[in-house]
């Protein structure tokens, strides 16, 4: 009841807090504040697959270009002086799908993954403390909990403060 009147930043522990102040129990809080997080979580998974997919793709998508770039060059066999500049055209397109994979699609989607991480990891924090401060722990075993998802730098760093 104390932090009804609490201004909290995060809206994720912000609802938990207020289903805790409406007097629902600390597992039906718990339960939903997890299916909150399944639900981020699921939809970080889709947007990250569109991404997962072009990085598959990319290659291939490359390799057609250039098998298409190699026919036409073939139909102008004829022509000896052409071969030169139109086989570089057609292995480009190799080239600019392995670019696409390699350091466009996949660092993107490495960094999606790595946020998605980041935000489970302060969602599942705020869980713990919303437990926590429902079943009305003492404040040193809150803080004890807490500091269990920091790592040690983290955790010496906050001690320093």
């Amino acid at each position: 009841m104390a932090l009804e009147g609490e201004t909290i930043d995060d809206p994720f522990m912000a609802r938990g807090v207020r289903l805790g102040v409406d007097g629902l129990s600390p597992e039906l809080i718990t339960e939903t504040l997890k299916g909150e997080l399944s639900a981020i979580n699921a939809r970080h998974e889709r947007g990250q697959q569109l991404f997962k997919f072009m990085t598959a793709t990319a290659p291939s998508m490359g390799l057609i270009g250039t098998i298409i770039g190699l026919v036409q060059m073939l139909q102008n066999l004829d022509d000896p002086d052409s071969i030169g500049p139109a086989m570089a055209v057609a292995l480009l397109t190799t080239l600019y799908g392995a670019i696409l994979a390699f350091v466009v699609y996949g660092p993107i989607v490495e960094k999606l993954a790595n946020r998605t991480a980041e935000e489970v990891a302060v969602k599942k924090l705020a869980i713990a403390g919303v437990e926590s401060i429902l079943k009305g722990d003492n404040s040193m075993v809150i803080q004890s909990k807490l500091e269990s998802f920091l790592s040690p730098e983290e955790r010496e760093s906050l001690a320093s403060k």
